[in-house]
């Protein structure tokens, strides 16, 4: 079965095969495990994923400094 994949953001479709089987694969094995936590990330096209990165990188280099300041 194919499934699709869109962008959270832009509604973009995206071809994200890889990594949706890999979290697949990772969600049922964790499970087995009993933990029931799961991969919770965006599915972002990769403009979008690039926005979003460097978001990312911002706040955790903020979050360093103020640990710095402590």
């Amino acid at each position: 079965m194919v499934k699709k994949h869109f962008c959270d953001k832009c509604g973009k479709e995206i071809n994200n095969l890889s990594s949706a089987d890999f979290d697949d694969m990772f969600n049922s094995v964790s499970s087995e495990f009993g933990n029931e936590s799961s991969i919770i990330q965006p599915q972002l096209c990769n403009k979008c994923e690039k926005g979003y990165n460097k978001i990312v990188d911002e706040t955790n280099k903020r979050i360093k400094d103020y640990l710095k300041e402590k």
